[in-house]
């Protein structure tokens, strides 16, 4: 069944499968703004200057604003800059560098597939 699972994501990853997004509240606090939520990091993601990152409660940049996109999954950050993705954890410590054509993190594995020059490759978090 694993086989089948992992078959199955990196299909997806081949295909170039699109990641979600939410509907976000969004607030403005000077050139800030500030994306209305607290994810289980308890940090709120943040868009300065047409860039995103993350802030904690009190307000302290805990991941810069200086990625086109970038979004939670689980316990890890997927971070997009200049058409390349890469992996960051929550003290901003990068897992993966970003200059993968697509990443997808499977839940349940734990592992990162990274598709880049035609390769589909697979990590952990420790690389």
């Amino acid at each position: 069944m694993k086989k089948i699972g992992m078959c199955f994501l990196s299909l997806l990853l081949l295909c170039g499968c699109q990641q979600h997004s939410t509907k976000q509240k969004q607030v403005k606090q000077k050139d800030t703004i500030v994306l209305g939520y607290v994810n289980s990091d308890g940090y709120m993601k943040v868009k300065q200057k047409g860039k995103y990152g993350f802030m904690n409660k009190q307000k302290q940049v805990m991941i810069p604003c200086e990625y086109d996109l970038i979004t939670q999954e689980k316990d890890v950050y997927i971070a997009q800059k200049d058409g390349k993705y890469g992996v960051i954890d929550k003290q901003n410590q990068i897992l993966l560098p970003v200059e993968y054509e697509r990443i997808l993190y499977a839940y349940d594995s734990g592992y990162f597939f990274a598709r880049k020059q035609e390769k589909t490759m697979v990590f952990d978090k420790d690389g």
